[in-house]
């Protein structure tokens, strides 16, 4: 089911960034996503279970809460301070 949601939610992306991708430049910019997408997905399980090694499953897990939270309350400051949020620019 993980999968499933996953490849949803990457197909929505995709769809949303050749939408909002406009004019001359909409090649780089789609190929730009999705260069970066990948490498994410590339360097992400490596990263995560290195931290696990060096860390430990539970101080990893709180790590990565931490972020979340901090990420949650910066998209929240910057849509107080710009009035809209910094996914829709």
């Amino acid at each position: 089911m993980l999968l499933l949601i996953s490849t949803v939610l990457m197909t929505l992306n995709d769809a949303k960034i050749f939408q909002l991708s406009t004019g001359y430049n909409r090649h780089k910019i789609v190929s730009g996503y999705s260069m970066a997408t990948d490498l994410g997905a590339a360097t992400g399980p490596l990263i995560g279970f290195s931290f696990i090694s060096l860390f430990g499953e539970l101080a990893s897990a709180w790590g990565a809460s931490f972020l979340l939270i901090v990420y949650v309350l910066t998209e929240i400051m910057l849509k107080k301070l710009y009035g809209h949020s910094t996914e829709n620019p």
